[in-house]
């Protein structure tokens, strides 16, 4: 968080706006984010840590059967590597509607302007921008302060291991034109695990699982979120480039055309 500035992003969540860079490996990932941010923090040495599966969070989440048994396989890969792997207990931490009504003052700010001048917005952003303004000030105020305990709670569990790790993702498809996954909303579900770290401020690499998914079939790879503490952007990037070393991670590019028909 504002370790990349801001300049020329319109924001959406000021408090809480981060931008990162995307790439095919983690050579390009270290330098886009190093000619983005300028920052010259040298890589730590040795590449063996403790990393912790954060609960009651990951034990809670509508994660779905292929996701899980992908993360419970990279898992016992991190451990055959030599990495020290635990659940780590993180009491309250899962989203809630906490992470709408912090943010629903600011959304509402940002696009006052527009709304004034009758601007035209979709159903969807429109729905969001009404369901803002139906926040209170003490809804508000409650909601920052649930923030500032997740912080904490995030602070104290990297205090113990090195990196948390979830899923990036609990599941690997949404349905175009169907607005639930199961008995939840498709954004509570995709943002299950990366919602909260957008609200605690700390820095996370997400890296596609090397070997899953079926590309053919539509199916995406399987992916590890890295948390790491605030200002550990280089010993994040040092991990994941271990990790790729190490075969754990790595990208595939997408193949060309639409998945083929099965079927004789």
């Amino acid at each position: 968080h504002r370790r990349i500035p801001l300049d020329g992003v319109f924001p959406l969540v000021s408090s809480i706006d981060t931008v990162g860079p995307l790439a095919n490996s983690m050579e390009k990932i270290d330098l886009a984010y190093r000619a983005m941010s300028g920052d010259t923090t040298p890589q730590p040495k040795g590449t063996v840590r403790r990393l912790g599966i954060p609960q009651p969070w990951y034990e809670n989440s509508p994660t779905d059967d292929y996701v899980a048994a992908e993360f419970t396989a990279a898992v016992e890969s991190l451990r055959a590597s030599g990495h020290e792997v635990h659940p780590i207990d993180m009491p309250d931490v899962e989203p809630s509607i906490q992470l709408w009504n912090a943010i629903a003052g600011e959304v509402r700010d940002i696009h006052a302007k527009f709304l004034r001048r009758n601007e035209i917005y979709g159903d969807d952003v429109a729905k969001r921008l009404a369901d803002a303004a139906l926040v209170t000030k003490t809804e508000s105020e409650d909601a920052r302060g649930w923030q500032e305990q997740m912080r904490s709670r995030f602070s104290d569990a990297l205090t113990t291991v090195d990196f948390l790790i979830t899923p990036t993702v609990p599941v690997s498809r949404k349905v175009i034109g169907e607005e639930f996954i199961g008995d939840q909303h498709y954004r509570a579900v995709l943002s299950y695990f990366s919602a909260l770290v957008n609200h605690t401020l700390n820095p996370a690499l997400a890296l596609p699982l090397a070997g899953t998914g079926e590309p053919r079939k539509g199916r995406p790879p399987a992916s590890l979120q890295v948390i790491g503490a605030r200002g550990s952007e280089a010993a994040l990037i040092a991990f994941g480039q271990a990790l790729e070393t190490e075969g754990i991670v790595g990208f595939e590019p997408a193949p060309i055309g639409p998945p083929k028909p099965q079927g004789g």
